[in-house]
């Protein structure tokens, strides 16, 4: 396992690359394909029920949403005629 790291790692792949594919590989020789896929599918199963890792998606997707849709640029036009007056206010 360690020769297959150093070697994948070496060669210049990204690290995270290079741990996950020699665990998988590693994973099929020693455990069998079965079991293998299962725990690969429950994690990322896990993983897909974690809130926070849901939650920043789906955030980016609103961000582009709205950017797409116009409504930050009224925003931004709004904000600055409500403090543009203001010291220290929008710019």
């Amino acid at each position: 396992m360690l020769g297959g790291v150093l070697t994948l790692v070496l060669t210049g792949f990204p690290i995270a690359f290079v741990i996950g594919s020699v665990s998988f590989f590693v994973g099929i020789v020693v455990f069998g394909p079965v079991t293998t896929f299962h725990i690969l599918y429950s994690r990322f199963y896990d993983l897909s029920l974690n809130y926070p890792y849901l939650a920043v998606p789906l955030f980016t997707f609103m961000g582009v949403v709205l950017q797409h849709s116009g409504i930050t640029k009224e925003l931004y036009e709004s904000l600055y005629d409500a403090l543009g007056g203001l010291k220290g206010g929008w710019p």
